[in-house]
């Protein structure tokens, strides 16, 4: 199912699933924080990979729309850290 117009909730919650079972929620919702450490250490370059693979199966998910008007009509999702807004973005 890809999130439309009409079906956040639902989406939503098949969403969460799919994450959970591929093993990516923690990072979506931030219960995993990016580890400690730098850049080229195997933890964060394993982390940075998860939300890779999360922010993928979210994009893969939806809908083809304009990102400006789907954002406005439905509530996120805790994906504050999958879109970041600093220098990595």
């Amino acid at each position: 199912m890809k999130l439309n117009e009409t079906n956040y909730a639902h989406w939503a919650v098949i969403m969460k699933a799919i994450l959970v079972r591929k093993g990516l929620w923690g990072v979506v919702s931030e219960d995993e924080p990016r580890p400690l450490g730098s850049e080229n250490s195997k933890a964060v370059k394993a982390w940075k990979r998860k939300m890779e693979e999360a922010h993928s199966e979210i994009v893969l998910n939806v809908e083809p729309t304009s990102p400006s008007s789907s954002r406005s009509r439905h509530p996120p999702l805790p994906t504050t850290r999958i879109f970041p807004d600093d220098e990595d973005a």
